[in-house]
This record gives structure tokens, C-alpha cells and sequence, in this order.
């Protein structure tokens, strides 16, 4: 709100971006890099709790039905992906593959 109490005051989407160790990474930019990856169908980056760097980035990815590869054939080509596309307090910490990502009507990710 206002000083006033008369408006509501919009300061950002809550975790637009991801604090890592004092570097703001952008989920979208690692969503990117991992969508370029053939054998994936749909992933999503998102924040972890980390003791020391305050937070780590984690990644959910679903397989794309036409790959043949095993699931640490294809966290070898998401890995390798990262390291050439991006810094390294960008690189995903957790790699996990799921059944599904839950999206909202207009296509974005649920919570």
C-alpha cells in the first residue's frame, strides 16, 4: 500500500528472479537454454534454499515422448547445454525429470 493507504503498490512479480550468492539469474534465460535441448519437452527452473549462497537453482524437465535416451543420457545434454550458454552461478544444482509441470490457463507456470 501507499503512505496514504489509498493504493496498492506493485514492486514486482515474487520470483521474477533468483538470488544466488548476490547474482540475479532469471529463470526464464536457464529455461531457454534447457528448451534448446532436443529431448526435452517442457522444463522449469526455480529456486532452492541453499545454507551458504542463500539459494541454488533447481530444474524439473519432462522427456520428450520421441527420445530415446535414458534420463542421465539427457541431464549429460542439459548440463552440457548450460555450461555452454551460461555463467556458472547460473548452472542448475538439481536436475530431476517429472511427469508433469503444472501450468496455468494462459500457459504460465502454477506455484
Amino acid at each position: 500500500y501507499s503512505q496514504d493507504r489509498t493504493r496498492v503498490l506493485f514492486i514486482g512479480r515474487k520470483n521474477k528472479s533468483i538470488n544466488i550468492g548476490g547474482n540475479k539469474v532469471m529463470p526464464e534465460e536457464i529455461e531457454r537454454v534447457v528448451d534448446s535441448v532436443w529431448d526435452v519437452d517442457l522444463c522449469r527452473a526455480y529456486s532452492v534454499p541453499h545454507p551458504l549462497l542463500g539459494n541454488t537453482i533447481a530444474l524439473d524437465f519432462i522427456k520428450n515422448p520421441r527420445s530415446t535416451l535414458s534420463y542421465l543420457n539427457i541431464k549429460k545434454r542439459i548440463i552440457s547445454a548450460c555450461r555452454d550458454n551460461l555463467e556458472r552461478h547460473k548452472l542448475p544444482i538439481k536436475i530431476s525429470e517429472v511427469e508433469e509441470i503444472k501450468l496455468t490457463g494462459s500457459g504460465k507456470f502454477a506455484s
